[in-house]
């Protein structure tokens, strides 16, 4: 009697640590992913920022250039884009804004009574405050990123993320050229 008890005790130990290595499994999977949604929201809101000083920036920039149209219709066009339902079109609105951004700065130094109005300084101060902050919740959410999907790929986790629908998220990939990157005086 005491070999049969074993017996039956033996599978019945090895599954229920089965079912508790998928329960911590998938609520690890399930702390991994908030993890990257606040870590995109993070961004999202950053990015946000961005496009929302850029109305005020122009605005008191038009004050003093009023031969930079075409710099000012790009941002205009770039923010629509950026409202768009479409990811792609959104990303696109993004890139665009980033090289308007750096065209305005590249403007700005063009244009020395830009630097000593104190409403300008102080949005473009602002700005360039950030895009610092936009670099480093980009950095934040690859990071997060990457450990989520670390997670979601290796053995035997990855059964119970494919079981759960959990999946590889994508990265955000940086443009980090030189004439791209806004620059500060």
């Amino acid at each position: 009697m005491h070999g049969k008890s074993l017996f039956l005790l033996t599978p019945m130990g090895i599954l229920i640590l089965l079912v508790v290595f998928a329960m911590a499994s998938h609520n690890t999977l399930v702390d991994k992913d908030e993890q990257v949604r606040e870590a995109r929201t993070r961004v999202a809101v950053t990015l946000q920022r961005r496009a929302d000083l850029i109305p005020s920036i122009v605005s008191a920039s038009k004050v003093y250039v009023n031969t930079e149209d075409e710099l000012f219709d790009a941002i205009d066009n770039a923010r629509k884009k950026i409202g768009s339902n479409d990811k792609s079109t959104r990303i696109e609105g993004h890139k665009e804004l980033e090289s308007a951004i750096s065209q305005f700065l590249i403007m700005k130094d063009a244009h020395p009574e830009l630097k000593y109005d104190t409403d300008v300084k102080k949005l473009i101060n602002e700005l360039e405050g950030t895009e610092s902050r936009l670099f480093v919740v980009r950095q934040d959410y690859n990071r997060v990123a990457s450990s989520y999907n670390h997670m979601v790929r290796r053995f035997p986790i990855s059964i119970i993320a494919n079981l759960s629908g959990f999946k590889p998220v994508e990265l955000i990939e940086f443009d980090d050229s030189l004439e791209n990157r806004p620059k500060s005086d």
